[in-house]
């Protein structure tokens, strides 16, 4: 986005009188894994806003799910991994997939699973397939001990800091929730594209559940894993794409605005080591397990 574009950005959120949402996120079915199909969401986003050989459909084109099914995960990796246990009479596929690059459904994994440790990675790792850099940094609300998760007060107030900085500059994020069962576990993950503090002081974060291209915002109050309500946060990935310098900068200046850019990324600080997967279930929830 260019400092152009983010200046009329933020000039049309501060019209809508507290509620800052972004526009041109495209809204897909569930494709063969809510982290897949949530992350090709913000991917439609930036196919759209200067990076356009994400996808490979353009424009409008982007917004319909069968048009990118595809590049949110491949023919061969569904039928290599939809099965369980995996089709061994099938080769590995080529990564070309955001399915691909996040190991979804690989292994012991469920249909449609995915690690959370494999979620920056493979967000880095299919922008760099299709020509990009982009950098994934996780926030967690919460410290994993391996038998128990430890909520982080500090740390769940810095995630709401860095979600309303990532909308207000035009930037959707993505959450992993507990969206279903209300256990106190993270089950699902969504993109993020918009934030609503109201008048009596509550925050409200805007998403799309990833259970249909036909889906308008949805809008839940900000809050922590809980047994009682859904949709309780438990981390969020800020996706950025990684500056290009201007052209005909030297090399060594060049190189000194992308070492204080990945200081700026490096600084924000991974805290969980919990291993999370989410997939569909009969197409009304989502279901979680610990691997």
């Amino acid at each position: 986005m260019t400092r152009a574009a983010a200046a009329l950005f933020l000039l049309c959120a501060a019209a809508s009188a507290g509620t800052v949402t972004i526009s041109d996120v495209p809204a897909y079915d569930w494709y063969h894994g809510c982290t897949p199909t949530a992350i090709a969401s913000v991917v439609g986003y930036w196919d759209m806003h200067g990076y356009p050989n994400l996808f490979d459909a353009s424009g409008d084109a982007v917004f319909w799910t069968a048009n990118v099914q595809d590049q949110i995960s491949s023919l061969a990796h569904n039928a290599k991994f939809d099965s369980d246990p995996d089709n061994k009479a099938l080769p590995d596929p080529p990564d070309t997939s955001i399915a691909d690059f996040l190991h979804t459904a690989e292994g012991a994994l469920p249909y449609g699973g995915t690690d959370v440790e494999n979620i920056g990675p493979g967000i880095m790792g299919y922008a760099a397939y299709r020509g990009y850099g982009f950098t994934a940094t996780e926030i967690s609300a919460y410290h994993d001990s391996g038998d128990s998760l430890t909520f982080l007060p500090g740390q769940y107030e810095y995630l709401w800091t860095e979600l309303v900085a990532q909308i207000r500059a035009g930037r959707p994020v993505l959450l992993d929730v507990d969206c279903c069962h209300s256990d106190g576990s993270p089950d699902h993950s969504i993109p993020v594209l918009g934030y609503d503090v109201r008048a009596d002081g509550s925050r409200w974060y805007g998403m799309y559940t990833t259970w249909s291209e036909d889906e308008t915002i949805q809008w839940v109050p900000y809050h922590p894993l809980s047994t009682t309500d859904m949709w309780g946060v438990y981390d969020e990935f800020i996706i950025d794409p990684v500056p290009e310098p201007p052209a005909g900068l030297p090399a060594c200046a060049a190189l000194a605005i992308l070492i204080a850019w990945s200081r700026r990324v490096l600084h924000r600080r991974r805290w969980s080591d919990d291993h999370i997967v989410c997939y569909h279930e009969n197409h009304a929830g989502a279901c979680t397990e610990r691997v």
